[in-house]
């Protein structure tokens, strides 16, 4: 009875591990910028979704997400669910694929595998296209198998046309989905060239097929074709050791373990293509156990996809690993087969393929684990920025966005209570209406949100946003967000306007200090504007310190901040560069009357040591300067 139950139980048992890998924590992560593009061009009328030039890639996936989001919604579960779907037939169909050209224990062994792939399981968590091309395509290539071991039939048989509907139908829809399908396919034509050779009426049918899939896909290329030619390149370096490193290293280490592994990990998942070798050797000997001729296809469906990624580098923008997960089914079953070669003819499977899954599942659970807990590995803290927004807002603030890219997740979670101005603005910083705009910003809010994303200083041509917030405004919070940054500023016209002569160490000194007001209340803003210049040019970026003190040192409004930001550190001052420091410390709520101390020092944020602090005749004033006294009424 376990015999017969056993075939049954065992694929069952890896699918409902592979839907529980596959759904945990599926909403835990905040939509990032990739997702939130394709959730709003998924939102788009249809006759946009499918136009040439709205996106990149092809259409198929966004068209899916279209009708998907106006039933099930567009919140983080509802939409990575689409991808959770071909997440498991990939699996389902690498135990198709395993079996089919390795046999059954090889089958499993590869499903198994896919099932806690920290690769695999990452991209059916993810609201975008890889998922659904990988599945795709590993069925076009399980359709190829079956056409090819059709030896005994005539290509135009009923069972024979029936499966090459199915590979015509799941090709095209992968090739709408991913252009890098084209590499697979690649492969599968070789092999198809290599086994109907001497089967001339299998080959001519097989040729028809893809005249007839080129035929389908030329519309796309029409439309396509002049929005690619804009954002294609020139980089030679791509076929030099960078260029090999990222597409053949990178990836090999992201089959193996995912993309959040430590580095010891990741030494131990690239170590796992021996294996994926082992098991080509023995599929090219014959060893493979089912047919060597659809083996041979799981070679060429992982080597030729590699292959061209690498040569066609060079006229690439970028890469990444994602791009290549539609040939990671081949890796899964070649790793299968390596197993499977190590076990020897007379020592059953469960020996080696215990051991390999051991190790295999080990390194990709330690990833998992990374990607299901730790906040180091978020895929974006932008949620979190606009919570932080939406809990300290208040009447009279606006927001700066700066970066156009962040324009996707703001339509997603944007605080949209508050009015919101977008830099780099349309016209000049010199243009009359852009000078209208900062005018408008600068009388109608007290306090401005600036919001940064991934490479957002970038798009601050001429440091236009960062001159005039140094001139009209006061620095009150900078928080660092996963691909983003959030700075707060009081609009204010306090200069240093009071001259000090204050060293510290032997590179910074202290010129001028300016302060909105000696009496203030509980929870009020202290303005504090410092003027510095640069004695000498420095290696380290040191951290300025401004604190409202009592008598023992107690700290009750406290602005700790890079110059800038974080923008303007130290170790990129010349010797004589004079800079202004605006800062604004909000007075803790629960501070009793009575008289404190403003005071100003610098520190190694590696080491918290402080600068020592000379006066202008060389004697220590200790590790800090005492600027002025403060009353809190």
């Amino acid at each position: 009875m376990k015999q017969t139950r056993l075939p049954i139980v065992l694929p069952i048992l890896i699918l409902l591990m592979a839907f529980a890998s596959r759904v945990y924590h599926l909403d835990h992560h905040p939509i990032w910028g990739d997702e939130a593009f394709s959730i709003t061009v998924g939102k788009l009328p249809l006759s946009q979704v499918v136009a040439g030039g709205t996106d990149t890639h092809p259409p198929l996936f966004h068209t899916l997400l279209h009708f998907w989001m106006s039933v099930a919604g567009d919140g983080p579960f509802a939409t990575r669910f689409l991808s959770v779907i071909p997440g498991m037939l990939l699996v389902t169909t690498i135990y198709v694929l395993g079996y089919r050209s390795l046999g059954r224990q090889s089958g499993l062994l590869a499903a198994g595998l896919a099932a806690l792939s920290s690769f695999a399981v990452y991209y059916s968590q993810e609201t975008r296209m890889y998922a659904w091309a990988a599945a795709l395509t590993a069925i076009s290539v399980y359709a190829c198998l079956r056409l090819a071991g059709r030896d005994d039939a005539r290509p135009w048989s009923q069972k024979s046309i029936g499966w090459l509907a199915i590979y015509l139908l799941t090709t095209l829809a992968a090739m709408y989905s991913h252009y890098y399908v084209f590499f697979v396919i690649a492969a599968e034509n070789l092999y198809m060239l290599w086994w109907g050779w001497k089967r001339k009426p299998w080959l001519m049918s097989w040729i028809g097929g893809q005249v007839v899939l080129a035929v389908a896909y030329l519309p796309w290329i029409i439309a396509q074709t002049g929005f690619l030619s804009g954002r294609a390149n020139t980089r030679f370096d791509a076929w030099g050791p960078s260029g090999m490193h990222d597409v053949w290293v990178r990836t090999l280490i992201a089959f193996g373990g995912g993309t959040h592994a430590s580095s010891g990990a990741k030494w131990l998942a690239l170590g796992l293509a021996a294996l994926v070798a082992l098991g080509i050797v023995d599929i090219l000997k014959g060893h493979s156990g089912k047919g060597r001729g659809s083996a041979i296809l799981m070679v060429l469906y992982l080597a030729v996809p590699m292959l061209i990624a690498w040569l066609v580098g060079p006229i690439m923008p970028f890469f990444y690993e994602r791009f290549l997960l539609v040939a990671f089914p081949a890796y899964l079953i070649l790793l299968a087969a390596g197993l499977r070669s190590i076990g020897k003819s007379h020592l059953p499977l469960l020996i080696p393929g215990g051991l390999g899954l051991a190790l295999t599942v080990g390194i990709n659970v330690y990833s998992l684990s990374h990607y299901y807990h730790d906040p180091a590995y978020a895929k974006s803290g932008y949620r979190e920025l606009m919570g932080y927004v939406a809990r300290h807002a208040q009447t009279g603030d606006a927001f700066l966005l700066l970066s156009p890219e962040q324009s996707y997740l703001y339509d997603y979670y944007g605080f949209k209570e508050i009015p919101a101005y977008w830099f780099p603005p349309p016209a000049p910083w010199d243009d009359p209406a852009t000078q209208d705009m900062m005018t408008e910003i600068e009388a109608g809010y007290s306090r401005l949100w600036l919001v940064l994303f991934s490479n957002a200083r970038d798009w601050d041509f001429g440091h236009g946003l960062e001159n005039w917030l140094s001139d009209h405004a006061f620095r009150a919070y900078h928080g660092d967000y996963v691909d983003g940054g959030l700075e707060l500023y009081i609009v204010g016209d306090v200069q240093p306007s009071e001259p000090i002569d204050v060293g510290f160490g032997a590179s910074i000194r202290l010129t001028g200090y300016g302060v909105s007001s000696t009496q203030i209340n509980p929870g009020g803003i202290l303005q504090v504007a410092l003027s510095w210049e640069a004695e000498q040019t420095m290696e380290h970026d040191y951290t300025i310190f401004t604190h409202l003190v009592d008598d023992e040192q107690r700290i009750w409004g406290q602005m700790d901040s890079p110059p800038g930001g974080g923008y303007h550190p130290t170790s990129a001052w010349s010797m004589g560069e004079r800079s202004v420091e605006r800062l604004a410390l909000q007075v803790d709520p629960d501070t009793p009357p009575g008289t404190y101390r403003l005071q100003v020092g610098w520190y190694d944020p590696v080491t918290m040591d402080r600068l020592p602090a000379l006066d202008a005749l060389g004697k220590s004033l200790g590790d800090r300067v005492l600027l002025v006294q403060v009353t809190v009424e």
